[in-house]
């Protein structure tokens, strides 16, 4: 008998943060607008009132990408979501976020925010995922799609998206995960 070794396909890029150290900068190797953003009570949030977005600094191997995270207070003002697509400047991709009331937007930095509404608000704890596969964009709130919309945008890092314009106590984010589809 022959024994064959065949190594295992790489299933792609994926990343993790937890937020889980000391209260004060982000850290954890996020690259882009990282002045913008706070450690909290082992979460995440921005702490100024303009808009941040950070990446991961290692890429993706694919177009087709997700980045979620657990909500753990979705403020009521500003948004706190997450990015795909994106360039390692954080300066360009999709954005999407929900908020613990049920508001939400998805979009992109090249179009705006496209479509946004309202759901049954998914109170805190809520797991918000955004998937950008081919041309087309998703948005999900535990594990139901939200809406879809169609983009061009290109990138390989994945990260999050945040303007706080509501100042401390605003929407804060934890468990963060992403990566290749």
């Amino acid at each position: 008998m022959v024994y064959l070794h065949v190594p295992a396909l790489d299933a792609g890029a994926q990343y993790a943060d937890d937020f889980n150290r000391a209260d004060g900068a982000i850290g954890g190797g996020w690259v882009g607008g990282t002045s913008a953003w706070l450690i909290a009570a082992n979460a995440t949030r921005s702490g100024t009132a303009f808009s941040a977005y950070i990446v991961w600094p290692e890429p993706c191997a694919t177009q087709d990408q997700f980045s979620q995270a657990r909500i753990l207070n979705g403020g009521t003002s500003g948004y706190h979501g997450l990015m795909v697509r994106a360039n390692l400047a954080a300066t360009t991709g999709v954005i999407g976020w929900c908020r613990t009331n049920g508001d939400w937007a998805l979009g992109s930095t090249s179009l705006g925010f496209v479509r946004s509404g309202t759901i049954a608000a998914p109170g805190a704890s809520a797991i918000v995922r955004l998937e950008a596969s081919g041309s087309t964009a998703r948005l999900y709130v535990n594990g139901s799609l939200v809406d879809s919309i169609t983009v061009s945008e290109s990138g390989a890092h994945v990260g999050m998206a945040g303007s706080n314009t509501n100042g401390p106590g605003g929407a804060m984010l934890d468990d963060w995960k992403g990566g290749d589809l």
